[in-house]
């Protein structure tokens, strides 16, 4: 199979689960292979026929970025590309340069300016403010050096504290940083903020009343809107499980798909509204304590374990092709599919969900692990996965205390 055959090529910047899932749901629903532009060649994007790879440890240098994608469309001269990012870094990016790239490129995504109010969750919660979307109690800290950190919060303990840029976060390095953190009293807030303040961020951190429940209280929505900014697909998964570890707090590693259309219909107005394009994906808790459901964050990008979309009946590959390439009409789906997809072994899910009623739904689901595509094994692809499955096993026993959720 050529890369042209179809008329586009996927283009996917960064080489993780999230690309190889979204370049599998390509090739089910075209046969179509996908291109990987990253830093470097990394599991689970090798050792695959449904991918070609290309490699700049400079990648996400904008003038590196441009040649890179000149190259590409020289190579493939006859195609549309159409880019996708597997992070916020990556999205940002193919936003910022956008401009700077040949008419063969196609990004569905939304301008900086709205990007930007979107992904800083400062500015997010005020939308959700705005357009009556429950999310948890909030305060904003400005970070600088020596600037006060012990403060009087308007909630009590346990907190939840996470950067409100994550791009901007992720430049700066410090002892003991994590992608977010969950701490119990006062004097592991102060620690935490004078860490983050030394370490030079400039940006701003949210600090928030932490809904109780462990990872089963999570929801993930994930919606396509077309390019007039009318939403025509949506998935919602409830999570099973998601990583503890401390850089991949919060990456959902099993998902059982779920059909909840009055959940889902809350969200499509506010997405409608602000004329959003593309993939987006919610990160919404359920709050037993009055019944709501709180979000946390919007990312506009697909999930890093977004194949449960295609599992459950909405291939977001598809959604893209059908509007972008074909120019269609697409009708409004509301993926209903039952399926489970894991990307850490079922041992895991078996140890660690004890709710009846979810075992039983789990039990009547479709299991599917996206990194191991019918097709497309090998032994050296396998054997990184066994390797992959026993460090998901020694990190969970690690790091995941539910008891402590």
């Amino acid at each position: 199979m050529k890369f042209e055959e179809h008329g586009f090529l996927p283009v996917l910047l960064g080489g993780d689960i999230s690309n190889y899932s979204i370049a599998r749901s390509f090739y089910e629903a075209y046969r179509v292979k996908s291109i990987v532009a990253g830093k470097h060649p990394i599991y689970p994007t090798t050792d695959t026929a449904l991918i070609q790879g290309y490699y700049n440890e400079d990648i996400e240098n904008s003038s590196v970025f441009i040649r890179m994608m000149a190259e590409i469309d020289r190579q493939y001269p006859g195609s549309k590309k159409i880019i996708l990012g597997t992070n916020d870094n990556y999205v940002r990016l193919a936003i910022e340069n956008r401009e700077y790239l040949s008419s063969n490129f196609l990004i569905p995504y939304i301008g900086q300016e709205l990007y930007n109010r979107l992904v800083v969750k400062e500015e997010f919660y005020k939308l959700c403010a705005e357009y009556g979307l429950d999310y948890p109690r909030t305060i904003i800290f400005a970070c600088r050096k020596g600037a006060k950190t012990d403060i009087d919060l308007p909630f009590p303990f346990p907190v939840f504290v996470k950067p409100s840029d994550t791009v901007l976060y992720s430049k700066y390095v410090f002892p003991g940083k994590k992608k977010g953190y969950l701490l119990t009293d006062r004097q592991e807030l102060q620690k935490v903020l004078t860490a983050v303040c030394a370490s030079g961020y400039p940006g701003t951190l949210i600090i928030q009343e932490y809904i109780p429940g462990d990872d089963t209280a999570m929801r993930v929505l994930t919606c396509y809107s077309d390019r007039n900014g009318k939403v025509k697909g949506v998935a919602l998964g409830h999570v099973l499980l998601q990583d503890h570890a401390p850089m991949l707090v919060g990456n959902y590693t099993a998902i059982l798909s779920e059909n909840n259309k009055a959940l889902c219909e809350r969200f499509i107005p506010f997405l409608e509204a602000l004329q959003v394009v593309g993939i987006t994906h919610f990160d919404i808790k359920y709050d037993a304590r009055d019944g709501k459901y709180k979000v946390l964050e919007l990312n506009i990008r697909q999930g890093r374990n977004n194949y449960y979309t295609t599992g459950s009946g909405l291939n977001l590959a598809a959604c893209l092709v059908r509007d972008y390439i074909e120019k269609q009409d697409l009708p409004l789906t509301f993926a209903d599919k039952p399926c489970v997809c894991a990307i850490v072994p079922r041992c895991l899910v078996k140890k660690y969900i004890r709710d009846p009623e979810l075992l039983a739904r789990i039990k009547q689901a479709r299991w599917i692990r996206p990194l191991l595509m019918p097709g497309d094994l090998n032994f050296s692809r396998l054997k990184k996965h066994f390797f992959n499955d026993l460090k998901q096993i020694v990190n969970y026993r690690k790091y995941y205390h539910p008891a402590k959720s």
